[in-house]
């Protein structure tokens, strides 16, 4: 913190905030808990809208929901529609109060058109840059429909559609509520209310958010200065924005990929026992003795299993779970205390608490100014915000590894060796969690020989050294040897194969490295990444602060080079190195702050600039919500017979879950498996289904009936769910 002049009447005001600390905190607490309820109460909001895999509004529509509001941008509306061009409809029904003037307004690339009772209000159309358009029209009390059409012929993408009364006060005040359908008046009234209320609640939680960090700052240093407390203020706006959106659809949810595999291995830990993560499938035997000698054994051991899992044993039906077993110990406590949906709040919460350490850990240590910029680029990125709206290891990975290392650090200048057990805990968490985060071994060899340099003492590191080998021998490796011996009879075990195809070679390392480095840019934006390169500059240039940079440096390649050379990639398998290329960005700030002393202002605004732009390139990526699974999953259950397989893509895990049906990925399994195994689905008298739930599946469904693997005479279309086709296979 820079040593400027405090001003009394702040500090005035802190002292006695720090008075009535309790009473703040319970406020702040209160209105949190109030403002998630409270907007569950009134009556569900928003236009009805249908998305399309094409330009031309061209049936079948591949999803629908209610969305609140039409602000949507390339990448939100592309995981809806599947599709590099799509298009959409919305429908709506406004009502008005008063007679008014009321201002629509739409901004577009490519065409939109905004309808008013069936009357063309807004012709946005034809294919184009984004250009907006408004139109202001009188409106007389009542019901008034709204209808909105768009499409993208590919490239940028981007709508955005609002409808205020005239003025600029109205600007300030909540939206207009728009329903699906229509609405009585005294319903519109009291949703008005709630409206209100809503927007008091979140002013209020703002506020009193502030006043809980002023009060937490206030105890740190015995001074803060008016621009300090800005960025204090700034900081508290972002993370309930970001907070907000993280539990905006009841936190996480859960697919038919690892998300399953995690919670599974969790209830059954919880049931069985921590080493116990395995389950039965009475049909996989009588599958296989149908089979006899064909496919092969390894082939079919992927097929029949739910994705995050393998057929250990086909004779039994036995299942194990292929991941290692970090994530479902770290939901274990929650599912067994208080049952299974209290693990779709652990990782939102622990992101959360940890968005707030990074923060006051990178205040204490640098400056708020560091603080906010290191917090914001570590949490505000897509990547980060997608990977804990699921029940993911990623985030969980990147939080053991970042606190092993900090807790490493710290014992360099406090020589406690509680310090060096508790990182080596973690950094064997994190193992536990995913096995490739063992190359965080690399910055912590790194950090170990730092420590020599600085102190020069063999001794001492010898001691830590052994120190932390046996920590982490204890917490992380002992516990994933028994659990491995208990599953598969080795104390050690790449549990992928021989199910996956993985492989490391020099031949897929060109692909690697441009596959990561867009993934960097996407991460991190144009913008991100010079802020990272300026910091990583100004910290080798900087004799006192060039360990950090060589250790950011070393933790970053050691994951960018070894996923290169691996043939499967995802971009969030680079999450664990964000705290790392996090400090750089916020060493690139203050690099690009350090001398606007006098303009504080202006630092400021540049700081402000620099906490922002993160977290308004994730916003377009909204949480899926674990409710919508389940809604998906019940209403196939109610469209199929209890007994019935369900072939599909992405709800494997969720039916299993949710709807107890047995559910197995089709599109990843040869053709002739699927054709032989549906048709000794048939011969056991067991109805078969495709649920249809990505592009993939879908496409996957039309070339088995190309190549008269599937009779298109015994198809038959059942339902649709949320868009999706849910078909059933065999003789009617």
């Amino acid at each position: 913190m820079s040593k400027i002049t405090s001003i009394p009447a702040l500090n005035s005001l802190l002292t006695a905030l720090v008075k009535r600390s309790r009473l703040i905190f319970l406020i702040f607490l209160a209105t949190l808990v109030f403002s998630l309820i409270v907007p569950n109460l009134g009556s569900r909001q928003g236009f009805a809208g249908m998305y399309f895999n094409n330009e031309s509004w061209g049936e079948p529509a591949v999803a629908s929901e209610i969305d609140r509001t039409i602000h949507f941008q390339k990448s939100r509306m592309s995981r809806i529609a599947y599709s590099d061009t799509y298009s959409a409809i919305w429908e709506g029904v406004l009502f008005v109060a008063r007679d008014a003037e009321f201002l629509f307004s739409v901004n577009s690339d490519d065409g939109s058109w905004v309808t008013l009772d069936d009357n063309l209000l807004i012709d946005n159309g034809g294919r184009h840059e984004p250009i907006r358009k408004d139109k202001t029209i009188f409106l007389r009390r009542g019901q008034h429909r709204i209808q909105i059409k768009y499409f993208d012929a590919g490239d940028i993408g981007i709508i955005d559609f609002s409808v205020r009364k005239s003025g600029v006060l109205s600007r300030l005040l909540p939206r207009l509520p728009v329903y699906p359908g229509p609405i009585s008046e005294s319903r519109y009234r009291l949703d008005r209310l709630w409206a209100y209320v809503i927007f008091l609640l979140r002013c209020l939680l703002v506020l009193s958010g502030i006043a809980v960090l002023g009060i937490v700052r206030r105890k740190v240093l015995n001074r803060l200065d008016l621009f300090a407390f800005l960025a204090l203020c700034l900081f508290a706006i972002l993370a309930w924005v970001y907070g907000s959106h993280i539990l905006a659809k009841k936190s996480t949810a859960v697919g038919g990929c690892d998300s399953y595999a995690y919670l599974q291995g969790a209830v059954n830990m919880a049931r069985h026992g921590i080493f116990h993560t395995e389950f039965s499938d009475p049909l996989i035997p009588r599958i296989r003795e149908i089979y006899k000698v064909k496919p092969h054994d390894d082939q079919l051991q992927f097929f029949l299993s739910p994705h995050g899992h393998y057929v250990h044993d086909l004779s039994k039906g036995l299942i194990y779970n292929v991941f290692p077993p970090g994530m479902s110990l770290l939901l274990l406590p929650f599912v067994k205390i208080a049952g299974i949906s209290a693990a779709f709040y652990v990782l939102p919460f622990l992101t959360l608490l940890s968005l707030l350490l990074f923060f006051f850990y990178g205040t204490k240590r640098v400056d708020i100014h560091f603080g906010i910029c290191l917090a914001a680029f570590v949490f505000f990125n897509r990547d980060v915000f997608e990977n804990t709206v699921l029940i993911m290891s990623d985030v969980p990975s990147m939080m053991s590894l970042a606190g092993s290392f900090f807790l490493l650090y710290l014992s360099f200048k406090t020589p406690k060796r509680y310090l060096v057990v508790l990182s080596a805990a973690l950094f064997g968490f994190a193992v536990m969690l995913r096995y490739p985060n063992v190359l965080g071994g690399l910055p912590l060899l790194y950090l170990f020989f730092t420590k020599y340099r600085l102190h020069r003492k063999p001794k001492d590191i010898i001691k830590d050294a052994l120190w932390f080998g046996a920590s982490f021998i204890l917490f992380g490796f002992l516990p994933n040897a028994l659990y491995c011996h208990h599953l598969y009879g080795s104390y050690f075990r790449l549990v992928y194969e021989p199910i996956t195809g993985s492989k490391t070679g020099l031949v897929y390392l060109p692909r690697g490295v441009v596959f990561y480095g867009k993934t960097l840019l996407n991460t991190c934006g144009w913008l991100g990444i010079a802020v990272i390169l300026l910091g990583l500059g100004a910290v080798l240039i900087d004799r006192k602060k060039r360990p950090f940079g060589s250790f950011s440096l070393i933790f970053c390649l050691s994951f960018f080079i070894f996923y290169a050379f691996q043939s499967i990639r995802h971009e969030r398998y680079l999450l664990p190195a964000l705290p790392a290329l996090g400090v750089l960005y916020g060493f690139g700030a203050l690099a690009l702050t350090q001398k606007l002393t006098r303009l504080k202002l202006l630092k400021f605004l540049l700081v402000a600039l620099l906490a922002v732009y993160p977290l308004y390139r994730s916003l377009p990526l909204y949480p899926m919500g674990n409710f919508s699974e389940e809604k998906k999953s019940l209403q196939i259950k109610k469209s199929v017979e209890a007994n019935a397989v369900v072939f599909c893509d992405f709800h494997s895990g969720s039916l299993r879950l949710y709807a107890g049906l047995t559910a197995y990925r089709n599109n990843w399994t040869p053709d002739f498996f699927l054709r032989d195994t549906v048709l000794i689905l048939a011969i056991l008298r067991i109805p078969v289904y495709f649920f249809l739930d990505s592009p993939p599946s879908a496409e996957y469904f039309q070339e088995l009936i190309h190549r008269g693997y599937l009779d298109p005479l015994k198809i038959r279309l059942i339902s649709r769910i949320s868009g999706f086709p849910l078909y059933k296979y065999g003789d009617n």
